[in-house]
């Protein structure tokens, strides 16, 4: 009876071993997949069709063959971006759900709305690929063939400029007062829903200049329509070198804005140290460049501690001109 019981318990304990052995791979027992092990979500806080999702949409499919894995495009609209990043904020920080951002118009609107659930510093920044500036626009026909005429124009008869820009408090607003301040001048300011619609009102006649991005301009460039007087950057863009830039006229204002990746904060280091390096491969692949360059945005690389220094210094500039204009206290 007791020989019985004493083979009847060896017995238990092989069993036990021979099914702990199938679950686990034949690597061992305590080997995690590597990254990523599944697919990988972009969030986007913009709609589909808009410059953000097609942009993120190419740098996805150029990244989804180096990870292995499939790369997703999530839009998540709403709150200017803010909406997708507080969601990427608070998920799970393993690499898996990562936010592609544009600003300065999420430091604009946590400036406004400081509650709002999300940090710069509670991220684990991924780099900055890409960059635009603002360029002064005016219609072909227009009497200011450069930027000199333009501004002497202002300075002497400022009841008759009107500058149209994205938005009240944009950050086209506030470069416009920026520029005025700069340079001597005043103006009426005419906000429009959205950059097209003041691109629109500016071929109609109803306002004298605009502060945009070449995206939304360059066609109408190419057509003979519009002219850009200067570009709000240290350096000439590549896409239009005889456009003089703001600092060979003598002012220190440099307006645009700039894309970034970034994941939730505690992201191992590992992964994000793959990401960082796969990201910036992806943004400067041919592909990629040939999209951002029908844009008319800049290829820019930054690390993901000048994502961070960029944010901060922004924040602070963006603060002193919304009060300014009454926006924030």
């Amino acid at each position: 009876m007791k020989r019985k019981v004493h083979l009847g318990f060896y017995g238990l304990c092989v069993a036990v071993l021979v099914f702990m052995v199938g679950l686990f791979p034949s690597g061992g027992i305590s080997k995690e997949k590597e990254y990523p092990s599944r697919e990988v979500n972009f969030y986007v806080g913009a709609p589909p069709g808009g410059s953000l999702d097609i942009s993120g949409r190419v740098i996805a499919k150029v990244l989804t063959k180096p990870l292995g894995q499939p790369v997703i495009v999530v839009n998540k609209p709403g709150g200017t971006q803010t909406i997708s990043f507080s969601y990427v904020a608070n998920s799970k920080p393993d690499g898996y759900n990562l936010a592609y951002i544009l600003n300065p118009y999420l430091i604009m609107k946590k400036l406004e709305e400081p509650t709002l659930p999300f940090e710069a510093e509670k991220f684990t920044w991924l780099g900055s690929m890409y960059k635009f500036n603002f360029m002064l626009t005016v219609k072909a026909d227009s009497p200011w063939k450069t930027y000199e005429e333009f501004v002497n124009f202002a300075r002497k008869n400022p009841e008759k400029i009107i500058l149209g820009s994205d938005g009240a408090g944009g950050s086209q607003h506030i470069a416009q007062a920026q520029f005025a301040e700069m340079a001597g001048f005043k103006f009426k300011h005419v906000p429009f829903a959205g950059g097209g619609p003041a691109v629109q009102a500016l071929l109609g006649g109803h306002v004298n200049a605009v502060t945009t991005s070449p995206g939304p301009t360059a066609a109408y460039l190419k057509s003979g329509d519009l002219r850009y007087l200067v570009n709000f950057s240290e350096k000439r863009n590549q896409e239009y070198p005889d456009v003089p830039t703001i600092k060979e006229k003598g002012l220190s204002l440099f307006a645009g804005g700039w894309m970034a990746f970034a994941g939730p904060k505690g992201l191992p280091a590992d992964v994000a140290e793959k990401l960082t390096k796969m990201l910036k491969e992806a943004a400067a692949a041919d592909e990629a460049k040939a999209m951002f360059k029908t844009m008319g945005w800049e290829h820019e690389y930054r690390t993901p501690q000048e994502c961070l220094k960029m944010w901060k210094e922004e924040e602070a500039m963006y603060a002193k001109e919304m009060k300014k204009l009454g926006m924030i206290k």
